[in-house]
Protein backbone atom coordinates (compact mmCIF):
# COMPACT_ATOMS: atom_id res chain seq x y z
CA UNK A 1 0.00 0.00 0.00
CA UNK A 2 1.21 3.22 -1.02
CA UNK A 3 1.45 5.94 1.74
CA UNK A 4 1.32 9.55 1.75
CA UNK A 5 4.78 11.71 1.98
CA UNK A 6 4.40 14.60 3.72
CA UNK A 7 7.11 16.66 2.11
CA UNK A 8 6.44 18.50 -1.34
CA UNK A 9 7.89 17.75 -4.39
CA UNK A 10 9.31 21.12 -5.90
CA UNK A 11 10.35 20.67 -9.73
CA UNK A 12 12.60 23.31 -10.68
CA UNK A 13 12.08 25.01 -14.40
CA UNK A 14 14.14 27.35 -15.86
CA UNK A 15 12.93 29.66 -18.75
CA UNK A 16 15.66 32.79 -18.13
CA UNK A 17 18.26 32.82 -21.52
CA UNK A 18 20.21 36.13 -21.50
CA UNK A 19 18.64 37.01 -25.29
CA UNK A 20 14.80 36.24 -25.86
CA UNK A 21 12.74 37.96 -28.87
CA UNK A 22 9.83 40.43 -28.00
CA UNK A 23 6.71 38.97 -28.23
CA UNK A 24 5.23 41.53 -30.58
CA UNK A 25 7.94 42.38 -33.56
CA UNK A 26 10.86 40.01 -32.72
CA UNK A 27 13.54 42.32 -31.70
CA UNK A 28 16.14 40.41 -29.52
CA UNK A 29 16.09 42.33 -25.91
CA UNK A 30 18.41 41.62 -23.06
CA UNK A 31 17.83 40.19 -19.07
CA UNK A 32 17.26 43.18 -16.68
CA UNK A 33 17.05 40.21 -14.13
CA UNK A 34 16.25 36.77 -13.04
CA UNK A 35 12.69 36.06 -11.08
CA UNK A 36 11.31 33.35 -9.43
CA UNK A 37 7.99 31.97 -8.30
CA UNK A 38 6.25 28.97 -7.41
CA UNK A 39 3.29 27.27 -9.39
CA UNK A 40 1.11 24.08 -8.28
CA UNK A 41 1.22 21.35 -10.43
CA UNK A 42 -0.25 17.76 -10.46
CA UNK A 43 1.47 14.68 -9.06
CA UNK A 44 0.46 11.26 -7.90
CA UNK A 45 -0.42 11.58 -3.99
CA UNK A 46 1.75 14.00 -3.69
CA UNK A 47 1.97 18.01 -2.69
CA UNK A 48 3.98 19.29 -6.01
CA UNK A 49 5.52 22.69 -7.02
CA UNK A 50 6.90 23.95 -9.98
CA UNK A 51 9.56 26.49 -9.02
CA UNK A 52 9.86 28.62 -11.99
CA UNK A 53 13.04 30.85 -13.31
CA UNK A 54 11.85 33.40 -15.34
CA UNK A 55 13.64 36.45 -16.53
CA UNK A 56 12.58 40.02 -17.18
CA UNK A 57 13.54 41.56 -19.80
CA UNK A 58 14.00 45.03 -21.34
CA UNK A 59 13.20 45.63 -25.00
CA UNK A 60 14.80 47.69 -27.23
CA UNK A 61 12.29 48.32 -29.79
CA UNK A 62 9.03 50.68 -29.28
CA UNK A 63 6.44 48.21 -29.15
CA UNK A 64 7.08 47.47 -25.47
CA UNK A 65 9.11 48.74 -22.40
CA UNK A 66 9.49 45.06 -20.91
CA UNK A 67 8.49 41.59 -20.88
CA UNK A 68 8.42 37.75 -19.19
CA UNK A 69 9.34 34.32 -20.48
CA UNK A 70 7.38 31.76 -19.65
CA UNK A 71 7.67 28.14 -19.97
CA UNK A 72 5.34 26.29 -22.12
CA UNK A 73 2.06 24.95 -20.07
CA UNK A 74 2.33 27.97 -17.54
CA UNK A 75 0.66 30.67 -18.30
CA UNK A 76 1.44 34.59 -17.04
CA UNK A 77 0.81 35.26 -13.40
CA UNK A 78 -1.09 32.38 -12.93
CA UNK A 79 -1.11 29.75 -9.39
CA UNK A 80 -1.88 26.76 -11.56
CA UNK A 81 0.12 25.06 -14.85
CA UNK A 82 -2.19 23.48 -17.61
CA UNK A 83 -1.89 20.14 -16.06
CA UNK A 84 -4.12 21.25 -12.75
CA UNK A 85 -6.79 23.23 -15.17
CA UNK A 86 -7.10 20.33 -17.36
CA UNK A 87 -7.54 18.18 -14.33
CA UNK A 88 -10.10 20.10 -12.81
CA UNK A 89 -12.03 20.57 -16.61
CA UNK A 90 -12.16 16.85 -17.19
CA UNK A 91 -13.29 15.94 -13.96
CA UNK A 92 -17.06 16.87 -15.20
CA UNK A 93 -17.88 17.39 -19.10
CA UNK A 94 -19.55 20.66 -19.52
CA UNK A 95 -22.66 20.26 -21.69
CA UNK A 96 -23.90 23.55 -24.27
CA UNK A 97 -25.70 25.35 -21.77
CA UNK A 98 -25.73 23.16 -18.73
CA UNK A 99 -23.08 25.78 -16.38
CA UNK A 100 -25.89 28.26 -17.04
CA UNK A 101 -28.73 26.02 -16.17
CA UNK A 102 -26.79 25.22 -13.02
CA UNK A 103 -26.22 28.65 -12.06
CA UNK A 104 -30.10 30.05 -12.93
CA UNK A 105 -30.94 27.20 -10.88
CA UNK A 106 -28.60 28.53 -7.77
CA UNK A 107 -29.78 32.11 -8.07
CA UNK A 108 -33.20 31.14 -8.09
CA UNK A 109 -33.03 29.35 -4.98
CA UNK A 110 -30.73 31.87 -3.56
CA UNK A 111 -33.85 34.14 -4.46
CA UNK A 112 -36.84 32.33 -2.88
CA UNK A 113 -34.70 32.27 0.03
CA UNK A 114 -33.96 36.29 0.33
CA UNK A 115 -37.69 36.81 -0.29
CA UNK A 116 -39.52 39.44 -2.13
CA UNK A 117 -37.05 41.34 -4.05
CA UNK A 118 -37.88 45.31 -4.46
CA UNK A 119 -36.40 45.86 -8.40
CA UNK A 120 -36.02 49.62 -9.06
CA UNK A 121 -36.25 51.17 -12.61
CA UNK A 122 -32.45 51.94 -12.49
CA UNK A 123 -31.34 48.65 -11.36
CA UNK A 124 -32.93 45.64 -13.78
CA UNK A 125 -33.25 42.10 -12.16
CA UNK A 126 -29.96 40.50 -13.56
CA UNK A 127 -31.60 37.41 -13.53
CA UNK A 128 -33.57 37.98 -17.05
CA UNK A 129 -30.05 37.76 -18.52
CA UNK A 130 -30.30 34.22 -18.07
CA UNK A 131 -31.57 31.73 -20.72
CA UNK A 132 -33.32 28.78 -19.18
Amino acid sequence: MCQQTDDPLVLRVRCAPRKAPCPRCGTPARRKRMLRRRVRTLAYRRVAWLEVSYGEYQARCGCCRSFHTTPEGVLPKAAYDNKVRQAVLGRRPVQEGHLLRALGQGLHGLVAAAGPVQQSAADPLLLSRFVW
